[in-house]
């Protein structure tokens, strides 16, 4: 049997501590970037579906053509905890070694930042956010994290049966190295997927603003569909 993680209060309050005053810094630093670069509100698609859809492909060939800025929320996660110095870094890592979901507002602190880095450095204003809103706590960190920073002008839901998904990803597994394409971590990312981002999809449908993408058609079939909806 694996060993049992425990923590003691001094050190989970401590953590949480750290993660409030990291999180406040990006704030400032936020409104502070926000002044510097203009007041130029930034374009912002929900890219959404189940894990292995495909949101990362159509995400970069919408990049490739169109121009369109692709942010991952998992892979600037990823990043962050590799950052020599991060301040964030070492809250991420204790969620995570602990089982615990890393806090919505380092999430949204860290998309936001990158859009900003990204307006500053390149102009670019129009984001397409890969896997991100994934829960309602999502939702309401990005309303207070970023707020009227962003239009969210859209969602883009790709459907696929969960056949194809569970094939789709077992078959990545053969090079990806990632850990979460095993066939129990898949069944358990699909329950968890039903039941956290299920709501959001229709929260914005509710709102007019999602695009159903039938996903288990070929890729360039799916891109043209996309494509119209972004022109």
């Amino acid at each position: 049997m694996a060993p049992r993680l425990s923590f003691c209060p001094f050190s989970l309050a401590l953590f949480a501590g750290l993660a409030v005053c990291s999180v406040s810094s990006l704030r400032r630093r936020r409104r502070r970037s926000s002044a510097d670069d203009g007041d130029a509100t930034f374009r912002v698609v929900f890219v959404l579906g189940g894990p292995g859809a495909g949101k990362g492909t159509q995400c970069d060939l919408l990049r490739e053509r169109l121009g369109w800025s692709h942010l991952s929320a998992g892979d600037l996660l990823r990043a962050e905890r590799r950052k020599a110095g991060s301040e964030l870094a070492e809250v991420i890592n204790s969620n995570i070694a602990a089982g615990r979901i890393v806090p919505s507002e380092i999430t949204c602190s860290l998309i936001h930042a990158a859009m900003v880095e990204l307006r500053a450095s390149e102009g670019r204003t129009r984001f397409l956010i890969d896997g991100f809103p994934r829960s309602e706590g999502n939702v309401a960190a990005w309303d207070e994290v970023v707020g009227e920073d962003a239009d969210v002008e859209s969602v883009l839901f790709f459907e696929c049966p969960e056949d194809v998904l569970t094939s789709r990803l077992l078959e990545r597994a053969k090079t990806s190295g990632r850990a979460d394409d095993t066939i129990d971590v898949i069944r358990k990312r699909f329950a968890v997927y039903k039941e956290e981002s299920m709501p959001i999809i229709n929260m914005y449908e509710r709102e007019g603003k999602v695009h159903k993408i039938i996903a288990d058609r070929p890729i360039e079939e799916v891109y043209k569909e996309v494509e119209a909806l972004l022109k």
